[in-house]
């Protein structure tokens, strides 16, 4: 991809727009996980550890809003799936967009936790003292995290991005849909 520090606006494909109703969908697998994840901490541990979860669930959406989404081709338009885009332009300016696999693949590990750390707490909490409810949570929590929010963001959010040939979550995975 070219150095672009514009906007995407200027380019056919950023002239999708995509509904608050599209943007909820591609959102919805994540607000679920950091929310299943609360509540499985908050059984296993305290309301205040299930509150910080909340939380750092929260800073690391922020977390994509300023350090990678400045380097996305999508930056500020509505063409963005997820909606980030458009936040990220009221507060960073635009960054080089042929950085952004770079960018991405150093800073997406700052959310990585979110997915481990509910199921730690799970199995944690059934070793103590098992309980069929708490199963039922966790497996509920590796569906949603493991399944359905990686299969929306291919199938859904990701299909049509500029970047998926060089994305490492995207990279070498077929798409229908995808041009």
């Amino acid at each position: 991809m070219k150095k672009d520090t514009t906007s995407c606006k200027e380019y056919e494909d950023c002239k999708v727009e995509y509904s608050a109703l599209h943007v909820w969908i591609d959102n919805i697998p994540y607000i679920v996980m950091v929310l299943l994840g609360a509540v499985i901490i908050y059984i296993v541990q305290n309301a205040l550890l299930a509150s910080l979860f909340v939380v750092y669930g929260i800073v690391g959406t922020l977390w994509f809003i300023v350090f990678i989404c400045p380097f996305c081709h999508y930056y500020g338009s509505k063409a963005c799936p997820c909606g980030y885009g458009t936040l990220s332009a009221k507060v960073m300016k635009k960054k080089d967009d042929s950085k952004f696999n770079k960018v991405f693949k150093r800073n997406v590990i700052a959310i990585v936790p979110l997915w481990f750390l509910p199921i730690a707490a799970g199995v944690y909490g059934m070793v103590k003292s098992f309980s069929v409810s708490m199963l039922i949570l966790v497996v509920i929590f590796i569906v949603d995290s493991c399944v359905i929010l990686p299969w929306v963001s291919r199938k859904y959010g990701c299909v049509n991005c500029p970047n998926k040939e060089e994305c490492f979550w995207m990279a070498g995975k077929k798409s229908k849909g995808s041009k």
